[in-house]
C-alpha cells in the first residue's frame, strides 16, 4: 500500500464526529473555509453551474424555497456565503452565524460533508446603506452541471473513436493493476460520471482481445425511496452485460445511463453482482468520490459475505470520500484513486491515523472520519 503512514492523533486537527449542529456550523469556518476580501461580488456562471439564495440586507432569512428544493437536486461543489463590510468595520460574525443556522435548517448534509469548498467573501468597496441593498447577499451554490444524456453519450463516443481520455484515473489504475483478471466491474453511470464512463469503456476496447472481463454491471438509481433502503431487495437501476462485444457493451451502459441522474445505489448494486455471479471473486467497482451511497446501511451485511470490493474512486481532487475507504474496511478490499492503490486498509487498528495523499484520517469503530485542519484568509 502506497503513502499510508500510521500517526499519532495530534490535538490541532478537528474530526468530523457527530457534533451538534452549532458546532458543525463552527467547524466550517474555523477549518474548512477560505476568507476572502474583495470590491463587489460578480457571479461567473449564474443559472448553469451556479444557484444563488439570496438574502436581504442585514437579514438571515431563506425565503427561496424554489431554489432550496433545487439544490436537493445536484451534486455541490462549493459554497459561498456573500456578505457585506458595511457599516465599515462592523461585526457581521453574528449575523453569518445566523444565516449558517438558517441554511443549516435546510441543507444539514452540506455541513458534514469535507468535500465541499466554502468560501466566506467578505464585499469592501460598498459605501453607502442604498448601495448595500441593492447588492448581492447570501449564499451561492456551484454545482455541478447536468449537460444532458445525449451530450454525454456524444462525448463518450469520441473519446472512444479517438482513443482518447480527458481524464486518466481509470487508465492509470487498471495500468498499475495488471494482474487484474476475471473481473466483474459495478460502474456508476449516474449523472457527471460519463467521462470516466467514456474511460471505462475506452480500457475495455484497449484490452478487447485479453479478455480480462467476465461482466459489466452499470447502476443508475434516480428514486427518491432509494436514500431510505435498509435492505438488499430493489433490483431497479441495474443493468448487466457479459457480452465480450463492444458494441452489445456500450449499448447496454447508454441504456443505464439514460435512466436516471443523481442518486447512487452502490450497495446494492454489489448485492446484484454477487446474485446475479456468485462465482465472481474479483469485483471492481467504479465510484464517484463526490457522491455518498444512498444505501450505507447495507454496509454489515456487506461485510459478512466476505467477498473483497476493489474501488476505484473518480473525481479526487483532495480527499477521499470516506464512504468508499469504509466500503473497503469492511470488505478487505481496497482503494485506488489517480495516484495511488491503498491495498491494506483492512489491517489498519482502531484509533490509528493514516495519511493518504495530503489529507489525514482517523479510523474510530471501523469507520474512516477525515481530520481537518486550520482554515486560511485570503
Amino acid at each position: 500500500m502506497k503513502n499510508i503512514f500510521v500517526l499519532l492523533v495530534c490535538s490541532m486537527f478537528a474530526v468530523k464526529s457527530k457534533a451538534n449542529p452549532i458546532q458543525l456550523i463552527k467547524n466550517v469556518k474555523a477549518y474548512r473555509s477560505i476568507t476572502h476580501e474583495i470590491d463587489f461580488y460578480k457571479f461567473t456562471d449564474k443559472g448553469h453551474s451556479q444557484i444563488p439564495l439570496a438574502m436581504h440586507f442585514g437579514k438571515s432569512d431563506l425565503d427561496n424555497a424554489a431554489s432550496i428544493r433545487q439544490l436537493k437536486k445536484e451534486t455541490i461543489l462549493k459554497v459561498e456565503l456573500v456578505y457585506t463590510d458595511y457599516p465599515k468595520g462592523e461585526l457581521t460574525d453574528t449575523l453569518n452565524m445566523l444565516r449558517l443556522q438558517a441554511l443549516y435548517k435546510q441543507r444539514p448534509e452540506l455541513f458534514s460533508n469535507n468535500l465541499i469548498e466554502w468560501h466566506f467573501i467578505k464585499q469592501t468597496a460598498i459605501k453607502n446603506r442604498n448601495h448595500a441593498e441593492k447588492s448581492f447577499h447570501g449564499f451561492v451554490f456551484t454545482i455541478r452541471e447536468y449537460k444532458g444524456f445525449d451530450y454525454e453519450m456524444e462525448t463518450i463516443n469520441e473519446m472512444v473513436s479517438d482513443s482518447k481520455a480527458a481524464d486518466s484515473t481509470i487508465l492509470k489504475v487498471f495500468e498499475r493493476n495488471k494482474d487484474w483478471k476475471d473481473l466483474y466491474i459495478i460502474a456508476d453511470v449516474t449523472g457527471s460520471m460519463y467521462p470516466y464512463t467514456g474511460e471505462l469503456l475506452l480500457w475495455f476496447k484497449l484490452t478487447l482481445q485479453k479478455n480480462l472481463t467476465k461482466a459489466f454491471v452499470f447502476f443508475n438509481d434516480d428514486e427518491e425511496s432509494s436514500t431510505n433502503q435498509e435492505k438488499a431487495l430493489d433490483n431497479i437501476g441495474m443493468w448487466e452485460t457479459t457480452s465480450e462485444k463492444f458494441e452489445k457493451i456500450i449499448r447496454t451502459c447508454g441504456k443505464a445511463m439514460s435512466k436516471g441522474r443523481h442518486y447512487e445505489n452502490n450497495l446494492e448494486a454489489i448485492f446484484y453482482t454477487i446474485k446475479k455471479y456468485p462465482e465472481a471473486q474479483n469485483i471492481v467497482m467504479i465510484a464517484d468520490n463526490w457522491e455518498d451511497p444512498c444505501d450505507m446501511k447495507l454496509l454489515d451485511d456487506l461485510k459478512a459475505m466476505k467477498k473483497p470490493i476493489h474501488i476505484v474512486v473518480c473525481g479526487v481532487n483532495k480527499s477521499i470520500n470516506t464512504n468508499y475507504l469504509d466500503i473497503a474496511f469492511a470488505t478487505g478490499g481496497s482503494v485506488h484513486t489517480m495516484e495511488e492503490d491503498l491495498t491494506d486498509l483492512y489491517k489498519i487498528n482502531d484509533k490509528e491515523v493514516i495519511k493518504i495523499g495530503k489529507e489525514r484520517y482517523v479510523v474510530k469503530n471501523g469507520k474512516f472520519e477525515h481530520i481537518e485542519v486550520k482554515t486560511k484568509i485570503l
